[in-house]
């Protein structure tokens, strides 16, 4: 039967429910359990002392204990409820127990004078919200926690320093409005796909200094946008895109190092990103979005693969009015096709509004002199990408002042005569192989031009 002995009422082992008003309380030793609320809104509680003997504390124990200061968690206690400790204000000195190996929704919400907590080598999880708005200004979470949850440190305003593990997840707005934030490592992903979602730095506005260990394959849309203390960043070689935004804004920004392997990177992503001057993509990048480097600080482009590989594989903005930089060159990597130079400026379609249009010619009975004709005259560059290896072959010319396309469709029979009289031609014009190459090939073979 339930008895009420001095300050509690109390079922057998578990504490239901105490006297509001009590300023101190010592829980008897053989007390396993307390009840849900059973503390809530003791306005008065400066002080608890726990049993040894407790297993559980269940949800919402301390809630709105506002004068609360200090507690420690029995051994045996496994688990931080869902708001056991929410809106404490007071409350400073919290120590954890080893074998603890859960922190749940919202724990310590709101826990203004909490500035320091050494976690237990024990903990998995940290649920969401659990230190949403505290006071904390550094922490380290052991590497035995591989479940992180949303907005945990969310509006942690003076929280300078964070060490995560070297591998778990991260969900959601982790981070947003940590003004104090300087500097963060983020950890390898333990589950594939695993990538900190939009805006989770939103409101960091200190944040100059983010490492990614390996493992993610994307920075997602806004992740850093408008980060204007953001100085360095160092990328992972596994990642694979650089999403919509993701460094928009980020005036800090003087260089950053693209992996090779990175594939695409997206619409405005550098955008405004006025301290940054120039940009080398990797020889893996196959998509540049609309605006990629627009009103930044980029004035030179380096492409880490052939001009012929540019032209092959690296999309093109669809139009004049969003180009992905403006900017009329890229320097390209082509030593195979110019063994005399390092590099190779290439004439890519920039932003500039100019009246020259690209032209395209269908010719499907050009004469293969014609061609010849075209891939051997004085222009500055030329490039053949096959749009079909069966009748099909599309020559790009690239001049000083526009790029010409001259579309040639062939008859099969007078493609496999091409093969005939000219072995070995057609794989070099497939592989997007240059005028050099084109003219090395013919004369090493006693092709005339």
């Amino acid at each position: 039967m339930p008895s009420h002995e001095n300050e509690f009422f109390i079922d057998g082992t578990t504490l239901i429910r105490c006297n509001p008003d009590i300023v101190s309380a010592k829980i008897p030793d053989n007390i396993t359990k307390i009840g849900k609320e059973a503390f809530k809104e003791c306005k008065n509680l400066e002080s608890v002392e726990l049993p040894e003997a407790l297993e559980e504390i269940c949800e919402g124990a301390f809630e709105l204990c506002q004068k609360l200061s200090a507690i420690k968690i029995p051994s045996k206690v496994k688990t931080i409820p869902k708001r056991a400790f929410y809106d404490c204000k007071e409350l400073a000195l919290v120590d954890l127990p080893e074998g603890l190996t859960t922190i749940g929704i919202m724990s310590f919400f709101r826990c203004k004078k909490l500035k320091e907590l050494k976690l237990p080598q024990t903990l998995r999880t940290i649920a969401s919200k659990a230190f949403h708005s505290s006071g904390l200004t550094t922490i380290e979470v052991p590497e035995s926690v591989d479940d992180l949850q949303f907005d945990i440190f969310s509006y942690c305003k003076s929280l300078k320093k964070i060490k995560l593990p070297s591998v778990c997840d991260l969900w959601g707005d982790m981070f947003t409005e940590c003004s104090s934030l300087e500097s963060i490592i983020i950890p390898s992903p333990a589950k594939e796909g695993i990538n900190l979602t939009e805006k989770a730095f939103d409101g960091c506005t200190s944040l100059s200094s983010v490492e990614y260990l390996e493992g993610a394959d994307i920075v997602s849309h806004n992740l850093f946008e408008n980060l204007k203390n953001l100085k360095t960043i160092k990328l992972p070689s596994t990642l694979k895109k650089i999403s919509f935004k993701a460094f928009n804004g980020c005036t800090g920004l003087e260089s950053i190092d693209l992996p090779e392997g990175l594939e695409a990177i997206f619409d405005e992503a550098f955008y405004a990103c006025s301290g940054l001057k120039s940009v080398t993509l990797p020889s893996t990048i196959r998509f540049l979005g609309a605006g990629v480097f627009s009103r930044s600080g980029v004035q030179e482009v380096h492409f880490n693969g052939t001009m012929a590989e540019w032209l092959k594989y690296v999309e093109k903005p669809k139009s004049k009015l969003h180009p992905w930089i403006y900017l009329d060159e890229i320097i390209c990597k082509d030593e195979m096709a110019n063994a005399h130079k390092k590099d190779a400026r290439v004439k890519i379609d920039g932003g500039k509004n100019t009246s020259a249009k690209k032209k395209t010619k269908a010719a499907p009975a050009l004469d293969i002199d014609d061609i010849i004709d075209k891939m051997t005259s004085d222009y500055k560059n030329v490039s053949c990408i096959p749009y079909d290896h069966k009748g099909v072959c599309h020559v790009m010319i690239s001049t000083d002042d526009m790029d010409d396309d001259v579309l040639v469709a062939l008859p099969e029979e007078e493609f496999e005569s091409w093969q005939k009289t000219l072995p070995g031609l057609l794989e070099i014009i497939d592989s997007g192989a240059d005028l050099n190459a084109i003219k090395d090939y013919m004369d090493k073979n006693g092709l005339k031009e």
